[in-house]
């Protein structure tokens, strides 16, 4: 199984073959933060990257920030595989 941290890695690696600009945020102060940034053509998507041997869970802070980030407009997903990746970024291509 992937551990999320070499499942992160291949996500941003991906990311930027494709030309998206990729942060791995961490917002100080700011609990339930998605993982990464992922932004093309004026387009973004936050994302939430769970690990697969993982629960794949939000946790309630996450659930919380995700909710808050959609209600301003935020186009927020989370993805447990990389086919879903593929799929998140089909849409955001």
């Amino acid at each position: 199984m992937v551990t999320e941290k070499v499942f992160q890695r291949n996500v941003i690696s991906r990311c930027k073959k494709l030309g998206c600009f990729v942060a791995k945020m961490e917002a100080v102060g700011q609990a339930g933060f998605p993982d990464l940034l992922i932004i093309y053509q004026g387009k973004s998507l936050y994302l939430e990257l769970k690990s697969p041997k993982g629960t794949g869970k939000l946790s309630a802070l996450q659930e919380l920030m995700h909710k808050e980030l959609r209600a301003a407009g935020a186009w927020v997903e989370v993805a447990q595989d990389i086919e879903t990746v593929e799929r998140l970024l089909e849409k955001l291509l």
